[in-house]
């Protein structure tokens, strides 16, 4: 009886133990994958010098590389309103929650009016030229979204999707 009660306890805790191990796994390979792969929505206005730009940018991250989509409208300093509406390919990696970014391609849909020389006076490089960088610190908001921020600056407040 006492022998078989021994094996009993030494069952459960070999289960108990093998159980936990897994349980710390998972959380484990969820935490430290889960800032790889996300995706959020944020809207974006910026001007410089009579130069406007209003536009939707849905970002995605995938393991190590990524897209953002950019929609709206460019205005140019005589008033006029071009479509902007183009897709930018990156790789990136990341150290806890600094992001950096490489772009890769630079695809404008048929309809995109917009020349990368005029969106150059209102965006980083990164959205208008192949292999240039954009470095953000992103933070996870507790609503499911995230801020990105360059330094102590808040760039984007990019709604979770």
């Amino acid at each position: 009886m006492v022998v078989r009660r021994d094996y009993m306890k030494n069952k459960f805790k070999f289960l108990a133990a093998g159980l936990t191990i897994i349980g710390a796994a998972a959380f484990y390979f969820n935490f430290s994958t889960d800032n790889r792969h996300f995706s959020c929505l944020a809207q974006y206005h910026v001007q410089n010098n009579g130069l406007r730009a209003n536009m939707l940018m849905r970002f995605f991250f995938d393991g190590p590389s990524g897209f953002v989509t950019m929609n709206g409208e460019f205005i140019n300093a005589s008033g006029i309103h071009k479509v902007i509406s183009r897709k930018v390919l990156f790789d990136f990696t990341t150290t806890k929650s600094n992001y950096l970014l490489t772009s890769k391609a630079i695809i404008p849909a048929a309809f995109d009016e917009t020349d990368n020389h005029s969106l150059a006076y209102l965006l980083e490089g990164f959205y208008t030229n192949i292999n240039q960088l954009a470095q953000y610190n992103i933070h996870y908001d507790g609503n499911g979204g995230y801020i990105f921020m360059n330094g102590n600056v808040p760039v984007l407040l990019c709604a979770g999707s």
